[in-house]
């Protein structure tokens, strides 16, 4: 099994950190490893940084969808399309700020998860061609 490789949790962080495939193949090189099974030990350890970025991606995926669906479920339950003054009462009620600012808070929480969504989906789809370490993010 690749994952037994004494060298492997090495490659895995060299990988994952985004080091050159030429670096990782020659420290395997270097350790005795010849060059069919450095191949499959580099292979599995970009298998490994794909399935980490692509986790990282449905997470946010996840988040985003979250935070849209909150956004539309508030616009509903507080009725922005029929909202006036009237619904918050005396006092504070009656100033113009309170029902823009929650339409705004609506109109962020949208916007935000919608932008997060499609870097979510960016990020699942371009997996295997991002660049440098996975820690950037």
């Amino acid at each position: 099994m690749i994952e037994d490789e004494p060298q492997f949790n090495v490659v895995v962080k060299m990988v994952l950190w985004g080091e050159d495939r030429d670096a990782v193949l020659h420290r395997l090189r270097v350790n005795g490893i010849e060059e069919k099974r450095a191949l499959e030990i580099y292979e599995a350890a970009r298998r490994e940084r794909i399935a980490t970025i692509r986790s990282a991606g449905f997470r946010d995926l996840w988040i985003s969808i979250t935070m849209m669906v909150s956004a539309v479920a508030l616009a509903y339950f507080l009725e922005l399309d029929q909202l006036s003054l009237t619904h918050f009462g005396e006092g504070l009620g009656q100033i113009l700020v309170l029902p823009w600012l929650i339409t705004l808070l609506v109109v962020i929480l949208l916007t935000f998860g919608l932008w997060k969504c499609l870097r979510a989906i960016a990020e699942l789809v371009f997996a295997p061609l991002k660049k440098g370490s996975v820690a950037d993010d």
